[in-house]
């Protein structure tokens, strides 16, 4: 099957804007809230479950308690969700906060296996 090079320029960008709409431009992929809740006008909240417990939560780099968490009043925008917990992979997502919005997120952590070790 041939295919003319238009239509492989075509697929190649497709391509990008689809690994460009799972991911931010430093490469972290963007987690989506499992569901959100109305506010009252310019609150915002975050909830952060995992299934571990007692995962240490950071947002922007600053460490903001463990799991479960719930996070109120954040400036609206984009921030870097980082979870971490000893014997478990560390992940990187970023989330949006919205104005009058909580997000509910759940984050499944793995633990680490023999096999995992450098």
């Amino acid at each position: 099957m041939k295919i003319s090079i238009r239509e492989f320029f075509l697929c190649s960008f497709l391509s990008l804007l689809c690994a460009f709409s799972c991911f931010g431009q430093s490469g972290i992929p963007f987690l989506k809230p499992e569901t959100t809740q109305d506010l009252s006008e310019n609150q915002t909240a975050v909830i952060i479950r995992t299934n571990v417990e007692k995962v240490s939560v950071y947002l922007n780099g600053e460490f903001q308690g463990v799991t479960p968490l719930a996070i109120r009043n954040l400036i609206t925008g984009q921030y870097n969700l980082k979870v971490l917990k000893t014997g478990y992979f560390p992940l990187t997502y970023i989330i949006e906060i919205k104005r009058s919005q909580a997000g509910n997120y759940y984050i499944e952590l793995r633990r680490f296996q023999k096999s995992d070790e450098f």
